[in-house]
C-alpha cells in the first residue's frame, strides 16, 4: 500500500516514469508515498490477471498506482496500489488530463508495506466505501493474507488454502492465494 508516513532516512520514495516522487493529497498537500518492489510487483501480476480474465470483451480496465479523487472538490486524492474501474462508471473511456482522476473505482486494492499503519488502513477503507467503492482487498504479503471488504463491517479472511474470486465486480476472476503471493 502506497502510504503517507514519512519516509525513513536512507529510503527514497518511489518516482514515477518522470522521476517524480509519488503522492497523495491530503487536505490539499502533497505527501510523498513509499511502496516497495514486493508491493508493486503483486499490483502488477494482479493488474495482468483481472485483464486477462476480462477476455475479448473487457468490462472495464485495471489501473495501478493511479491517483483518485473520490469526491468531487475534495481536499484528497488517494493512491491505491491497483484499481478496477468498469466502464458502467467511465462510459466515454477517455482519460481525464489531470492531476487526479475524479471518479469512484469498483474495486480497490491496497497490498501492505511495512510502513503502513492500521489507523491509516482504516482511513482509507472508511473513505473509500463512504465513497462508493463496491470492493476493498487488503494484501498483506508478510502474513500471506487477503482481506476482502465489501462493506466497512464486512470482511473475509483468506490465507494460502484460499482462493480470491472477483465477485459481483469481477465475475469471471480467480487466483489462488498462494499463486498471487508467490
Amino acid at each position: 500500500m502506497a502510504t503517507a508516513n514519512a519516509v525513513e532516512i536512507g529510503r527514497r520514495p518511489r518516482t514515477s516514469w518522470n522521476g517524480e516522487a509519488l503522492y497523495e493529497i491530503v487536505d490539499d498537500k502533497k505527501v510523498e508515498v513509499y511502496v516497495g518492489v514486493r508491493e508493486l510487483g503483486i499490483a502488477t501480476r494482479l493488474a495482468v490477471l483481472i485483464s486477462a480474465a476480462l477476455g475479448p470483451a473487457p468490462t472495464g480496465e485495471p489501473f495501478i498506482e493511479m491517483i483518485f479523487r473520490l469526491k468531487k472538490g475534495s481536499r484528497k486524492a488517494r493512491r491505491p496500489d491497483l484499481a478496477f474501474v468498469a466502464y458502467d462508471r467511465w462510459p466515454d473511456r477517455k482519460l481525464p488530463d489531470d492531476e487526479a482522476w475524479e471518479i469512484v473505482p469498483n474495486l480497490l486494492v491496497e497490498i501492505i508495506s511495512k510502513n503502513n499503519s492500521a489507523e491509516e488502513v482504516q482511513t482509507k477503507l472508511k473513505e473509500y466505501f463512504e465513497a462508493g467503492v463496491q470492493v476493498v482487498w487488503v494484501i498483506y504479503p508478510r502474513q500471506e493474507q487477503i482481506l476482502v471488504y465489501t462493506g466497512i463491517k464486512e470482511v473475509a479472511v483468506l490465507d494460502q488454502d484460499d482462493t480470491l474470486r472477483g465477485g459481483p465486480v469481477l465475475p469471471t476472476f480467480s487466483v489462488s492465494v498462494k499463486e498471487l503471493l508467490a
